[in-house]
């Protein structure tokens, strides 16, 4: 089997990151855009439903929105792909100076 083909949104985190220092919310904010939105739906449902759980409700008497599901989604698939890179050695995520969450690049090759 050959190299798993590298998402877009990965390859735009890393590019980014190759200029300096981003700050967290802003890198997570642009690469979400670049999650398709079925992929994005379907994360932020299971998300939706985990959280229902939790909190005892059921995911049928909660109303919900499509749009925020989505966005919800590509959030939470852009922070995994972040935290995924982070424990690999090729980002470094860290809180500044200000309290602001920023990621540079890590000691291993991109």
């Amino acid at each position: 089997m050959g190299r798993r083909p590298s998402l877009v949104w990965t390859l735009y985190i890393l590019d980014q990151v190759r200029e300096g220092a981003v700050p967290y919310s802003r890198l997570v904010a642009e690469a979400a855009v670049l999650v398709p939105p079925g992929v994005a739906y379907r994360r932020g449902e299971s998300l939706y439903k985990a959280v229902c759980k939790s909190r005892g409700q059921s995911p049928l008497n909660v109303k919900q929105d499509k749009d925020s599901t989505i966005r919800r989604g590509q959030r939470q698939i852009v922070e995994s792909v972040i935290r995924q890179l982070s424990t690999r050695g090729r980002l470094v995520v860290y809180v500044d100076d200000d309290g602001a969450k920023m990621v540079v690049r890590g000691s291993r090759p991109l």
